[in-house]
């Protein structure tokens, strides 16, 4: 190829991209939903003083007006991954103001995290016991919970709906990838903005960032709440309140979010020159690959199972939120294994089928009676995308193509998207609390996990499209 040539080659690569961006934005109205999207997903997002936010997870499900912190970590990281390909396509010049507001919004929900982070440590440091053998270190006051609120005056709070679950043994809002979310999303704003906008943050990131990093090492061999905030085997146990049925699982998700925050809290401590006690991260790795990868009758291959029993075996059993574990956790010895590719392959086959979206679980053998029953066990949008985005890293865009358009479709004139859609469900007409029922025979229509993982899906499709040329 002449000089001449490659040289017209790069003055015209950029207008290339630029139509193929503009292909990409008018397709099946991308850029009007988008824009909707964000329009709404930013609604979500109420101020709070000048440096914090509160962030509802639905704006139209009253038991989900709270804040979690699995929602809004993951919002966080699903806005940057939006803004990075705004920045790089120049799709901010079609978005306008928004870019600015959404990373305002960000620093603020990122101060707001570590501000409940702080709550949590003090609280829990006033009667803490880390003895994995004692009655104490099971009740949910000895833990980080899963979901907070912050007042009009910034201070944060316990939910009220939540005030009981301190003096339970094994909460179900005892969620270990909590603070490994946390630190996951702090670390990817620091690698875009640095740590000036979120200023706020860094005095509490280094007071507690110690406690937390050993608060996630010590309780990786017991049993929380999975990302569906349920256990699955239960047993009778002394409480602080009599016997009660107290969870017996542990969860392959929640083990490799622990070992992804350990790395993570590791990468935060050098930026923030804090010293760390020593926390061997091989060790959650080696029990993961210990105790959830087997080979089920039903599968005939070997899988990352969901759950096991504390104390016991391994359930036969596969959760869409594996997706997340190869996606974002990455323990290093299943990346790239057959493992990794024998799991996904059956989620698509167990999971999805003939469908577009995943049901959450499934179980098999003598478990199988273990069946997804929340609104009917519909198919969950948040995990659906976050599939697509795995298609994207892994070069199947196609796939993710089919995902990305399929979800649009489903958005609402006002830029909202459900939970779930009730689709082939798991557990069809089996909704024993009757949630689908009493919310108008409708499933859950608003969630910001959902629009925030449309955004940073279609965002990494475009980008893979537009390097792909296709």
């Amino acid at each position: 190829m002449s000089s001449i040539t490659e040289g017209l080659d790069r003055l015209t690569a950029p207008a290339k991209e630029k139509r193929n961006l503009e292909q990409l934005l008018s397709e099946n109205e991308r850029l009007e939903k988008i824009k909707a999207v964000i329009n709404h997903e930013r609604k979500h997002i109420i101020p709070r003083g000048q440096d914090y936010s509160y962030i509802p997870a639905s704006l139209t499900y009253e038991s989900y007006n709270h804040q979690w912190i699995r929602d809004s970590s993951k919002g966080i990281l699903h806005l940057l991954e939006l803004l990075d390909f705004a920045y790089e396509s120049g799709m901010h010049f079609y978005l306008g103001k928004d870019v600015e507001n959404i990373e305002c919004d960000l620093a603020k929900s990122i101060n707001t995290l570590w501000k409940a982070a702080e709550f949590f440590v003090e609280n829990i440091s006033k009667h803490e016991i880390r003895d994995i053998s004692r009655l104490e270190s099971k009740l949910g006051k000895n833990h980080v919970l899963g979901r907070f609120e912050i007042d009009e005056n910034t201070n944060v709070r316990l939910c009220e709906a939540d005030r009981g679950q301190l003096e339970e043994g094994r909460s179900w809002q005892m969620q270990y990838d909590s603070v490994p979310l946390i630190i996951l999303a702090t670390n990817k704003f620091i690698a875009s903005y640095g740590t000036e906008r979120i200023k706020e943050s860094m005095p509490i990131a280094k007071k507690v960032l110690p406690w937390l990093a050993s608060y996630m090492m010590n309780y990786y061999t017991t049993p929380c709440a999975d990302a569906w905030e349920q256990y699955y085997s239960y047993n009778n146990e002394p409480t602080n309140s009599g016997n009660k049925n107290v969870g017996k699982t542990i969860d392959s998700y929640s083990l490799s979010a622990l070992y992804a925050g350990i790395g993570a809290a590791k990468g935060l401590a050098d930026t923030l020159n804090v010293p760390l006690p020593d926390l061997d991260q091989g060790k959650i790795e080696e029990f993961l690959f210990r105790y959830f990868v087997y080979k089920a009758d039903s599968l005939a291959v070997q899988v990352l199972s969901k759950s096991k029993k504390e104390y016991g075996e391994t359930m036969e059993s596969i959760d869409s939120e594996a997706v997340e574990i190869f996606r974002l956790f990455k323990p290093k010895s299943l990346i790239g294994s057959d493992i990794e590719f024998n799991t996904i392959n059956t989620i698509e086959r167990t999971l999805i089928g003939k469908n577009t979206l995943p049901i959450r679980y499934k179980f098999f053998g003598k478990d199988e009676n273990i069946k997804d029953s929340y609104f009917d066990g519909g198919r969950w949008l948040p995990n659906g995308l976050e599939l697509a985005m795995y298609y994207v890293d892994t070069g199947e865009i196609d796939k993710a193509r089919k995902i990305i358009e399929y979800v649009e479709n489903k958005i609402s004139l006002d830029g909202s998207l459900p939970e779930q859609e009730l689709v082939d469900p798991a557990s069809p007409n089996n909704d024993p609390s009757n949630y689908f029922a009493k919310n108008g025979n409708s499933m859950i229509n608003c969630l910001w996990w959902s629009e925030t993982a449309y955004l940073a899906a279609v965002s990494k499709y475009m980008r893979a499209a537009i390097s792909a040329n296709i």
